[in-house]
């Protein structure tokens, strides 16, 4: 029986690999908009945050209604309020790191979430190790470490680089969490715009 995550993707065309790419192409881009939207007009990463959060729900929810016949239940429903907890530490932190590191070192952080979702996919059973995806991820982070260090100064909005990474680095925690209890509990049971949604809502 094909999961709804696959029935998905096919309905769209999407490759299975093409689709974290796409991903962290509408992230990065999403980092860069940030980064213009309060250099023009400052606002609090809060506000920002909360702002986004609200446009986005009811739309994603409205979407879900088409799509999900199953209504969650209570265990599915506490999970959708952890993972709307790690998404709220996830966009907070982000766009803090944004504010006091730029946007620059804020993509350069990104691949440190594959690291850590690895890490913590491989201590609940849903990986093994593999030397290739550890080869890969080696060499992504690398790439990124020779670019944030060859920063000697923060283009944030506050400039202060060493503050900024510690929010980075957590958001990429946040993230990669969010990404590995969302497989182990309700992303193979729901659409993704009914998780992500209804986790978004409780956040």
């Amino acid at each position: 029986e094909k999961q709804p995550g696959h029935l998905e993707l096919s309905r769209v065309g999407l490759p299975h690999h093409l689709a974290p790419a796409a991903a962290q192409t509408i992230c990065a881009l999403g980092i860069v908009v940030l980064k213009m939207a309060m250099i023009e007009a400052p606002v609090d990463s809060v506000v920002f945050s909360f702002w986004r959060f609200l446009g986005a729900t009811p739309l994603l929810l409205a979407m879900s209604i088409q799509r999900d016949a199953e209504l969650p239940s209570a265990r599915d429903t506490a999970w959708f309020a952890l993972l709307g907890a790690l998404l709220v530490g996830n966009q907070l932190f982000a766009n803090l790191g944004v504010q006091l590191a730029g946007a620059l070192i804020a993509t350069c952080v990104q691949p440190t979430s594959p690291v850590l979702s690895y890490g913590m996919a491989v201590a609940m059973g849903q990986e093994r190790l593999s030397t290739i995806a550890i080869a890969g991820i080696t060499l992504s982070v690398a790439g990124a470490v020779v670019v944030a260090a060859g920063r000697g100064h923060g283009d944030g909005i506050h400039g202060d680089v060493s503050v900024g990474f510690a929010c980075l680095v957590i958001n990429s925690s946040c993230f990669a969490a969010y990404c590995v209890c969302m497989k182990h509990s309700v992303c193979m049971k729901h659409s993704a715009a009914l998780v992500t949604g209804a986790s978004q809502g409780f956040g």
